[in-house]
């Protein structure tokens, strides 16, 4: 085997070439460093090759059952590194073929060389673009530590760390091997994270995004220079990026996050910028000594930098420095300084709060009490209607506002949490952007928000008010009725006057909570007439109030949609936000922005060109959204064949029919949470590394629990916490949140849309809603992705206990299914065989979406992907083979402790399952996505000797760009 390791890579694809060198390198520091080790990741390898699968499976279990305790969680460990260094090296390959395709020409609105190539082409005016640029050209996001990411903090620095070497263009192999022997010898799993250890990984993520922030901004200055801009006095003249973190924010559930952790964490990011500030400055040398001196003095400016320092007093020195300057070199050193102070600001941006509608309601409730305004049992019957007059009263009269502003002592450990943190934020008035008002339902909540930041020393409705009150609706009941609510709001003279001073409204539209309430299906499409909704309140409302004319519509989308977690194509949400403005006829938007969890920090922010390629598709799609609502992009024309009327009919019919379908499966029918009490509970809360605690009446997961503690009393994994539930369902090899009631609303589009009923004119109505509605072609995509991260080898042992059936039996089987069952008669066989049949459905007719054709009678699991989108497929698959050690042992894990659910698992058999979860969760990361389109392509297929024409998506292909891809120096 350590021949193996010197061998030359023989691969074509440069995503494979990247992969095995990078594993290989790795392999041969543990062959240098444990023997014992490296002789069983080979035999792990061994097995894995083999063609047959259930042979590998039971060879895999064999194996396992060989070693030792310690040898298992050596195994395990570095399973799971091999897995990330794989997902890292697909993430850069990747990422390298997409930007060698822009080279060429770029395509889409996601580089900023097409959106200005565009708006030459257009004739859009040098003013114009200003403008566009000034408002809406910016990456805007907030990452926050997240349950799916279970490694540990110093473990993920030392995989950016790796990753940084890599992207250098003047580090050698011997810099890779250091970085790749401190990541060996960091442990990869740990106990539960603090606050302050997740305010440390969103700083190693800051830090990567500070590293090429200058060479982001470089991008569009060349851009606009190419496409003659720049000599019409076009120019950057606002940050680019706006970086904010909710990792210390998110209060809502979580009462380890105090007000002092709070304070603490702040000091944190101001002491991360500040150091990041040193090193900058002492990288710049001239030999004008007064300069040199001025440097010098604005370092210990910075240094002692707090709430009180004034940003523009600070760029008011640097430029007196750059005006005293003869250096033109450094002058522009001193310049591009300027530019990273006004994108990272004195706290390496802000903290966004976020706490829960009921419970900010509460506390204010509590404080009207406490200060003698009300009696508490007219508190506690009162209605949200009346508490909201009441609020709208208490808001206007400073006397009540003084009061409670002087109130101590409040009754209860949450209310005072919430003040006391707002109150933190208050005396950091930089540091924080939005509050977040989590699954508001009424208008009471918002104004409740807006009195507790009024009595805790922030500006409100004046001017120098610098938080966003920030809705969060999370359910399709709660989307739907998001309109009446922002028009509701918008017609309170506080409230207006608050979202004036800010020239802004923004508004959060969720996604992982809408899917678990209603299902993918309907979800999707009440997030996007949210989204209209919004912007059509927006326009109304800055119609009929004068000083709403020059605010901005802006809305931030959650990242928790499942594929999201993992690095989808979140760079898309401008995009669609633009359309549903467009819909909306609105006038105007402002940027949209968006949060980015777990895996997608690992991903999307991943140093060097990835991290450039996300910022720059976020501030471009934003740019390109504001310049078409402007008009000055010609408006989508209805080809021959296209009605985006019937598509519009046949989307609600689309989310309304996915909806019932999914209530029933759900809601209606305990047959699907029955079959997951199997499912790998003890895995997915181990690998929950997050600062959150458990739910309430739930033992903290950590060595010395057992398994039936770990399950928990009548478990129900679609109806529990959103994250929880789609962990759980992926690692148990079956992602059901991204198919349940998606057949059903793919027949009735086929079967009974607008379009279906004149099939010479449209063809086929499924074909036709993809083609006319965009959440349908992001989300077939979505679907045929998601689909084969199933495997049904893999649930059959674990969730029922026997080997997978042949496709006869399971069709059988399915047959039986009965949707309403209040007996219990699905057993666990007839479910999960219903639930195989129901995915391999949901390819097929996804299949039939795209392409516009029928599937073969023979169509197999995965041949949809394969099919439409080979490169993916190709990657998808390779990318299972080898997480499919770690999940075979994990379920086979689970199934043994299930047998002797009372014993508890030491501290060397709870680190094994956190690293066996920490290597299959791998698999939920489809890096290949980033890679691939929707728009459609003519190609042929030859069936009976006769070509036939069908649709398929175009993708970036490494084939078309070979000669433009090489190899980084540290890898060669």
């Amino acid at each position: 085997m350590n021949n193996q390791i010197d061998t030359p890579i023989q691969d074509k694809s440069y995503t494979r070439r990247m992969e095995r060198l990078l594993t290989r390198r790795y392999m041969g520091i543990v062959a240098t460093q444990d023997p014992d080790s490296f002789a069983l990741i080979a035999r792990r390898k061994d097995i894995q090759q083999g063609e047959n699968k259930t042979t590998r499976m039971k060879e895999y279990v064999a194996l396992w059952q060989g070693l030792s305790a310690d040898q298992q969680l050596k195994l395990a460990e570095h399973d799971a590194k091999i897995n990330h260094l794989a997902r890292l090296a697909r993430t850069l390959a990747t990422t390298t073929v997409v930007q060698a395709h822009n080279k060429i020409k770029t395509t889409t609105a996601g580089s900023i060389d097409f959106v200005m190539r565009r708006f030459r082409e257009e004739g859009v005016a040098p003013e114009q673009v200003q403008q566009f640029l000034d408002d809406n050209a910016v990456a805007w996001f907030s990452i926050t530590g997240h349950p799916t990411n279970p490694t540990t903090v110093d473990y993920t620095i030392a995989q950016t760390d790796v990753a940084r070497v890599i992207v250098d263009p003047s580090a050698t192999p011997d810099d890779l091997h250091d970085a790749l022997l401190h990541l060996y010898q960091t442990p990869i799993v740990g106990d539960r994270k603090t606050p302050l250890d997740e305010a440390r990984e969103s700083i190693n993520t800051l830090n990567s995004i500070y590293d090429v922030a200058l060479a982001h901004r470089d991008l569009f200055i060349k851009a606009i220079a190419d496409h003659g801009y720049a000599d019409q006095g076009v120019n950057i003249t606002r940050a680019l990026i706006v970086p904010c973190s909710w990792t210390l924010g998110d209060a809502d559930g979580n009462p380890a996050l105090t007000a002092q952790v709070l304070a603490d964490g702040i000091a944190l990011h101001r002491q991360a910028i500040a150091d990041r500030y040193q090193l900058t400055l002492q990288s710049i040398h001239t030999d004008h000594q007064p300069t040199m001196l001025a440097l010098h003095t604005l370092q210990k400016i910075l240094a002692q930098a707090g709430p009180q320092t004034q940003i523009d007093s600070v760029c008011q020195k640097i430029q007196s420095i750059i005006a005293d300057c003869p250096d033109e070199a450094a002058q522009k050193q001193i310049q591009d300084f300027r530019y990273l102070l006004h994108c990272f600001g004195f706290g390496f941006g802000t903290i966004d709060i976020r706490h829960n509608a009921v419970d900010i309601l509460a506390a204010v409730k509590k404080l009207a009490v406490l200060c003698g305004l009300e009696n508490k049992q007219d508190m506690d019957a009162i209605g949200l209607d009346h508490i909201q007059l009441k609020l709208a009263a208490w808001l206007r009269d400073d006397a009540v506002l003084s009061r409670m502003a002087s109130a101590t002592d409040l009754p209860d450990d949450e209310s005072a949490m919430i003040v006391g943190r707002l109150r933190v934020i208050g005396q950091n008035p930089d540091m924080c952007e939005k509050l977040i008002i989590a699954e508001t339902t009424h208008p009471a909540h918002a104004l409740a928000a807006l009195l507790l930041l009024k009595i805790t020393g922030n500006v409100v409705a004046d001017d120098g008010a610098r938080i966003d009150l920030t809705m969060l609706s999370e359910s399709v009941h709660d989307l739907m009725n998001l309109g009446n609510t922002l028009e509701t709001l918008l017609d309170n003279e506080t409230f207006r006057a608050h979202v004036a001073a800010r020239g802004r409204l923004l508004v959060m539209i969720a996604k992982s909570d809408t899917t678990r309430q209603d299902g993918r299906g309907e979800a999707e499409y009440a997030q996007y007439e949210a989204a209209i909704d919004i912007y059509r309140v927006a326009e109304k409302m800055r119609r009929k109030y004068r000083d709403l004319r020059h605010v901005l519509p802006s809305i931030m989308n959650g990242g928790g949609h499942a594929l999201q977690r993992g690095g989808g194509r979140v760079t898309e949400i401008p995009a669609v936000h633009g359309r549903a403005a467009a819909d909306a006829r609105a006038t105007d938007i402002g940027p949209s922005t968006l949060t980015v969890q777990g895996h997608q920090q690992n991903v999307l922010f991943c140093p060097g060109p990835v991290a450039v390629g996300t910022m720059e598709a976020l501030a471009a799609q934003n740019l390109y959204s504001k310049a078409g609502i402007y008009g000055e992009m010609p408006d989508p024309v209805s080809r021959p064949g296209l009605n985006r009327h019937h598509g519009q009919y046949d989307a609600w019919l689309y989310a309304q029919t996915a909806g019932r379908a999914f209530d029933t499966l759900t809601q209606k029918n305990v047959a699907i949470d029955e079959l997951l009490v199997r499912a790998p509970w003890l895995a997915m809360k181990a690998g929950n590394a997050s600062s959150r605690p458990a739910k309430r009446g739930e033992k903290m997961v950590g060595p010395g629990i057992t398994p039936r503690e770990a399950i928990g009393v009548d478990p129900r994994a679609l109806q529990g916490r959103a994250i929880s539930g789609e962990r759980l369902t992926a690692h148990a090899c079956l992602p059901i949140f991204s198919v349940l009631g998606l057949v059903e609303a793919m027949i009735s589009v086929r079967d009974h849309g607008r379009a279906s009923r004149n099939p010479e004119k449209y063809g086929d109505g499924l074909h036709h809603l993809y083609r006319a509605h965009k959440i349908h072609r992001d989300g077939a995509r979505a679907t045929l992705n998601a689909s084969i991260m199933a495997d049904f080898d893999i649930a059959w042992p674990l969730l029922v206990g026997d080997e997978r059936p042949p496709r006869t039996i399971v069709e059988k089987l399915a047959a039986q299914f009965l949707h309403h069952d209040p007996d219990h008669n699905n057993t666990p066989a007839i479910t999960l065989a219903f639930l195989e049949q129901y995915f391999l459905n949901v390819e097929r007719l996804s299949y039939e979406m795209v392409s516009g054709q029928k599937a073969k009678k023979n169509f197999n699991h995965g041949d949809g992907l394969r099919i439409l989108w080979p490169e993916l497929f190709h990657e998808m698959s390779i990318r299972n083979r080898a997480a499919e050690f770690s999940r075979v042992i994990e379920c086979y894990r689970t199934v043994q402790m299930d047998r002797a659910p009372d014993i508890p698992l030491d501290e060397t058999q709870f680190r094994i399952t956190q690293n066996l979860y920490a290597a299959a969760d791998v698999v939920n990361a489809p890096i290949g996505i980033l890679a691939t389109r929707t728009r459609l392509e003519p190609v042929y297929d030859l069936r009976g000797g006769v070509k036939t024409r069908f649709m398929k998506p175009e993708s970036y292909l490494e084939s078309d760009v070979a000669g433009l891809l090489s190899l980084p120096p540290a890898l060669s």
